[in-house]
């Protein structure tokens, strides 16, 4: 039997359980003859047998080709391909016999040399991309190895939990709506704003305070709390979603902002309460005076449009402050400076990591994705998720796919 195809080889994603098989195959064809030959020897040709059943059924006009001496397509003809003693196309040149300078050619997509690239990865201890492609290549000649090398490298599914990769999602565009909320509450400085965002504490506790049921109750009912005084002020409470401080990005960038000044005035003093208290003050006109548009280079146009405009100064329906208003800033929000390359989606029924703080990615926990939440551009910012030890809503941002094939 020297192609082994109708015992349909291809379902096995195992290499060393294919050559187990084909090597039964072979000893009892070889009883079958009356040519018995010993297990070593059976071992030893299994490995030749499957390589002629790829190259067979992937290589079939090449094998013709070569068989009739006609020309071969370019990048064949670099290869100077031969047929051995053995039945197998192997890469030529200068040197015929066999040896590792005569490698066997394989397909990129067959799922059995996909099959090979993952033992050969394992065998070697989850080796990179150089090593597993330098062993490779002493025996075998895979075509466009190194991509189809890297793709797999992808797909573990060990690797990917020793070093997960991300891909978050797009940021949220900025609806007409939201802005005018933001400037509705500027406008009213002095007056209770419609709306108050925040996140749920979480990230002001450490990660054992996370695993604490007391601190989590404790935590819902001073939420409750303020729910009720929000509804009594006819304020609007929205929160992030758990352990998400990047979903508070403008108002986290500012906190840092305040800490670099507070640093570097206070030092290694300890201000009083009323030092501290005009110490704060003094960092938000500070902040306030920060020009948020390019500094001109007319000399005839010294001052730049600050925040401050919003709050002191002229009356903010003042033609200049529109017009400046207008030409100079919104155009800046148009264009995004990250998250230029939109992602899939994370679905229900995906298999998941959770991001914990404080832990190595080998033992975050594994989950399964019950229910999406997309935001009205449709790109999936949080997502529900169950583990052994409970559901869960996370962001995207915390929450890596595993890699594997549907």
């Amino acid at each position: 039997m020297s192609t082994p195809g109708a015992y349909s080889l291809d379902s096995i994603s195992s290499w060393p359980r294919l050559l187990r098989v084909v090597a039964i195959i072979l000893a009892w064809r070889s009883r079958i003859r009356s040519e018995p030959h010993s297990v070593r020897y059976c071992v030893r040709h299994a490995e030749v047998a499957v390589c002629r059943y790829i190259q067979q059924s992937r290589f079939a006009p090449q094998l013709t080709q070569i068989q009739a001496g006609k020309p071969l397509s370019k990048p064949w003809a670099r290869l100077s391909p031969f047929i051995s003693d053995d039945g197998l196309i192997r890469a030529g040149g200068r040197l015929r016999p066999h040896s590792p300078s005569c490698p066997i050619l394989l397909p990129k997509d067959h799922p059995l040399v996909l099959a090979l690239i993952d033992y050969i990865h394992v065998f070697l201890g989850h080796a990179g991309l150089l090593l597993l492609q330098s062993n490779l290549s002493r025996r075998f000649w895979i075509f466009s190895a190194r991509r189809v090398i890297k793709s797999r490298l992808h797909k573990c599914v060990t690797c990917f939990r020793a070093k997960p990769i991300n891909k978050p999602p797009l940021l949220g565009d900025l609806p007409p709506s939201t802005f005018l909320d933001a400037l509705g509450r500027f406008v009213h400085r002095r007056s209770a704003p419609a709306h108050l965002y925040s996140d749920c504490g979480t990230n002001f506790v450490g990660a054992a305070a996370l695993l604490n049921s007391q601190w989590q109750t404790l935590l819902k009912a001073s939420k409750d709390q303020l729910v009720s005084f929000a509804n009594a002020h006819h304020i609007s409470f929205k929160f992030n979603a758990p352990a998400s401080p990047h979903q508070g990005g403008l108002w986290e960038r500012a906190v840092r902002s305040a800490k670099h000044h507070l640093r570097r005035v206070i030092g290694t003093q300890t201000p009083t309460t009323n030092q501290l208290a005009y110490l704060f003050s003094f960092v938000e006109a500070v902040l306030n005076s920060r020009p948020i548009t390019p500094l001109s280079s007319d000399p005839n146009d010294l001052s730049a449009l600050t925040p401050g405009h919003f709050l002191v100064g002229r009356p903010l329906i003042a033609p200049p402050f529109w017009l400046r208003w207008h030409a100079e800033y919104l155009p800046q929000l148009r264009e995004r400076s990250k998250w230029l390359r939109p992602t899939p989606n994370l679905q229900p029924g995906d298999l998941v990591l959770l991001e914990e703080a404080n832990t190595p990615p080998l033992i975050w926990p594994m989950g399964r994705i019950l229910k999406t939440h997309p935001g009205r551009d449709g790109v999936v910012r949080r997502v529900l998720v169950q583990t052994s030890s409970g559901n869960y809503l996370r962001p995207a941002v915390k929450i890596y796919r595993l890699p594997l094939e549907p």
